[in-house]
């Protein structure tokens, strides 16, 4: 068990300095195609498009680590800022509609936790659902229309600045780290690890598996409220078409590259992190480039694909 998790470890660290020295390749290569891809405005632009992928990435790792999956991350993302975003159209106020969207986030999730947790459901089948139920309470709330104009202390959290920083990016540092913390520092981030390595694994060591699964998709109904609160707070608006599975994809394949197993049991927030950046940095320099969207989907699909494919060669290499 200890050589095993020594291996684990070894393995893991040297697949996150391969994809910190590909992301180093990478940007080099657009920087010499194009003048316009190492600015100090494109830096801006592509860091501020990783923050929402990224926050929602803090939240998916977790859950793959557990052993399970999330489809409906982007419905509720978008459930839970439609309903915060009505209220603070309504002159409600910005404290009290973030406080509804990361509370609506909750629910949501801990709705998905109910049933993978307490009744052994398939993760796939029962996020899939949800992510059908959610949108679909979304379209017939919003009528399919965008709602806009934000009040201005909403914003801020998406255009401000803290110290110099952007608020976005301070949030998303402390998602990162305190999410690192808990999978490594803590009781709960062993049980999660535990329950992904196989239910009755940790039945034998004296974890109730429901309550661990219950907690990873309460954890991503945060994180995916969180993430559409500073989308909204982006965009100053809620529309109908941020949360479909385009933004799914990018959210598990970044997860997924950066070396969570999407078996359970492995994976680091740093890892994900990283994986978020390749992706965005890679999609940036695709679109400055001149590349179709839909030549992008076909890039990204063969990138996760071969992320699937190195994770299935670790798995070989350990059980032998």
């Amino acid at each position: 068990m200890l050589l095993e998790k020594v291996k684990e470890r070894i393995f893991g660290s040297i697949i996150r300095q391969k994809l910190l020295i590909i992301l180093f390749l990478i940007f080099i290569f657009f920087s010499f195609i194009s003048k316009s891809f190492f600015t100090p405005q494109n830096i801006a632009v592509l860091l501020a498009n990783s923050v929402v992928i990224g926050i929602a990435t803090v939240g998916m790792t977790i859950v793959l680590i557990g052993g399970g999956i999330d489809l409906s991350t982007g419905s509720i993302l978008l459930l839970s800022s439609a309903i915060g975003a009505s209220f603070m159209v309504k002159g409600l106020g910005s404290a009290f509609g973030i406080l509804i969207i990361i509370i609506i986030g909750l629910l949501l999730g801990a709705v998905n936790g109910f049933f993978i947790g307490k009744y052994n459901m398939p993760a796939f089948a029962v996020t899939l659902a949800t992510m059908i139920l959610y949108q679909g309470i979304t379209l017939a709330m919003t009528e399919a229309r965008t709602i806009y104009k934000m009040p201005s202390a909403f914003r801020y959290i998406g255009e401000g600045e803290f110290f110099g920083f952007p608020v976005s990016i301070v949030i998303l540092a402390i998602f990162c780290i305190t999410g690192h913390l808990l999978l490594t520092n803590t009781s709960t981030g062993k049980k999660i690890y535990f329950v992904g390595n196989g239910l009755n694994i940790a039945k034998l060591c004296g974890i109730r598996s429901e309550i661990t699964i219950f907690l990873t998709y309460l954890l991503n109904g945060l994180c995916s409220a969180v993430a559409g609160i500073i989308l909204t707070a982006r965009l100053n608006s809620v529309s109908v078409s941020i949360g479909g599975l385009t933004l799914v994809f990018d959210i598990v394949g970044a997860t997924v590259i950066g070396g969570t197993s999407i078996y359970g049991g492995e994976g680091t927030i740093i890892g994900s992190l990283i994986g978020v950046l390749l992706l965005q940095t890679i999609s940036n320099g695709l679109n400055i480039y001149g590349v179709s969207f839909f030549n992008q989907m076909i890039i990204k699909g063969v990138l996760i694909l071969f992320a699937v494919y190195m994770n299935m060669i670790k798995i070989k290499k350990f059980s032998s």
